[in-house]
C-alpha cells in the first residue's frame, strides 16, 4: 500500500517533566502515560495535563478498564487510580516473600486484575477493593503480562515454564517447558482457540488453548517480544527482522 499523501501533523504535544518511555493507555477521553516515574493523565483533544500521581515509582505502562488505571511500582505495589480524577482507590502488595515488585501491567477481565510479580507468583485481585482472590507460585519471577481467555490465565515465568491457570481458582490446568532453560518474559497472545508464545529459546509456539497441545513451532532470531495476530497472520519483530507467519500452520 501507499503512505499518506502529506506528512502527518501532530494534534498536540506536551512538554513532559521527564522521560516518556512507556506505552500509553487511552480511555475516558484521557491519555494515560508516565513522566519518568509519575503517572499522568492528559486531555485526549488538547493534550492538557489533568492530573498527576507521584507516589511510589511507576515502572509499568498503565492499563485501564474504563473505571480505573492500574500501574505497577518499584515500591512493591500495584496501584489502582480513579480514571477520571486520579485519586488513589486502593493499593495491592503481593503477599509472597522476598523481592515482590510488579514489573508488568495487569490484564483486567470481568472485575479481576491478573498480574505477575517478582516474588515468583501470579495473582488475581478484585478490582473493586484490591483484595487478593488467589495466588499461584511458580519457581521464579513472573515479569510478563498474562493473557486471559477461555476461562484461563496464560502466563510465562523466568523459571522457563509457561502456565495455563484456571481464572476462577488459580489451579494449574497445563504447563509447557521450552527446549532447554529459557526465560519466558514476553506476553502471550490468544486468538480463537490458539495461544501464541515467544520464548527465550528463540522460538514461537502455538498451542491448543484448552489442552496445551503444541500445534507448531517456528525458530526466531529472538524470543523476548510479544506476538501480534491479525487476519490469520502472526507478526513478531526480531533482530532486524519482522516475521509474518500463517497462524494455522506457522509457515
Amino acid at each position: 500500500g501507499t503512505g499518506p499523501a502529506e506528512k502527518p501533523q501532530a494534534a498536540w504535544e506536551f512538554d513532559a517533566d521527564g522521560k516518556v518511555d512507556k506505552t500509553p493507555a487511552v480511555g475516558h477521553q484521557r491519555v494515560y502515560a508516565t513522566e519518568k516515574t509519575d503517572l499522568c493523565a492528559y486531555d485526549l483533544e488538547t493534550g492538557e495535563r489533568i492530573w498527576r500521581f507521584d507516589e511510589g515509582q511507576v515502572v509499568t505502562p498503565p492499563t485501564s478498564d474504563g473505571e480505573r488505571v492500574y500501574v505497577g511500582s518499584w515500591d512493591k505495589c500495584l496501584y489502582a487510580l480513579d480514571a477520571e480524577t486520579g485519586m488513589l482507590e486502593w493499593t495491592f502488595e503481593p503477599s509472597g516473600g522476598g523481592f515482590s515488585n510488579v514489573e508488568a501491567p495487569p490484564t483486567v477481565v470481568d472485575g479481576v486484575a491478573y498480574l505477575g510479580a517478582t516474588d515468583d507468583c501470579v495473582y488475581a485481585v478484585n478490582t473493586d477493593d484490591g483484595e487478593e482472590l488467589w495466588s499461584y507460585e511458580t519457581d521464579d519471577a513472573v515479569e510478563s503480562t498474562p493473557a486471559v481467555s477461555h476461562g484461563m490465565v496464560f502466563v510465562g515465568s523466568t523459571d522457563s515454564d509457561f502456565y495455563a491457570l484456571d481464572a476462577d481458582t488459580g489451579q494449574r490446568v497445563w504447563t509447557f517447558e521450552p527446549n532447554g532453560y529459557a526465560d519466558i518474559e514476553a506476553a502471550p497472545a490468544v486468538v480463537g482457540d490458539t495461544v501464541f508464545l515467544a520464548s527465550g529459546d528463540k522460538s514461537l509456539y502455538a498451542f491448543d488453548a484448552e489442552t496445551g497441545e503444541q500445534r507448531w513451532s517456528y525458530e526466531l532470531t529472538t524470543g523476548d517480544m510479544s506476538p501480534a495476530v491479525a487476519d490469520g497472520t502472526v507478526y513478531l519483530p526480531g533482530a532486524k527482522t519482522v516475521h509474518a507467519l500463517d497462524a494455522e500452520t506457522g509457515t
